[in-house]
């Protein structure tokens, strides 16, 4: 069965969470698995912007999920952001920020000191 990426990715932002919800994990699910989510780094990025939590919180995880795929290091223009600690306890709560760390650890190898950081 192939995946129609374009469609779910737009599922994000759909009204009703339990519907967005189910793309994030299929999305979750298939960045575990290939690059195919990796073309939408910008527009993940851009998520975080969000005014809607629920939008940022799917940003985030999905650019954890994906930084293992980053040949472009797109992630090093947003980690910064991420890092940024007054935005983090605003934007981030505590449950958030673990998932992003467990993530990202999964997909990269981090300094030492990046990961007290975060």
């Amino acid at each position: 069965m192939s995946v129609n990426i374009a469609e779910i990715f737009e599922l994000l932002f759909d009204k009703n969470n339990n519907v967005a919800y189910k793309a994030l994990q299929e999305l979750q699910k298939e960045s575990e698995e290939t690059d195919c989510v990796y073309p939408y780094m910008d527009r993940l990025s851009d998520m975080l912007d969000s005014d809607n939590s629920y939008i940022r919180t799917r940003g985030l995880t999905l650019l954890a999920y994906n930084a293992k795929w980053d040949k472009d290091y797109k992630i090093d223009e947003i980690i910064d952001i991420y890092l940024d600690e007054d935005i983090r306890e605003f934007f981030f709560d505590e449950g958030i920020k673990q998932s992003f760390r467990k993530h990202l650890k999964e997909s990269v190898i981090l300094e030492p000191s990046t990961t007290k950081i975060i």
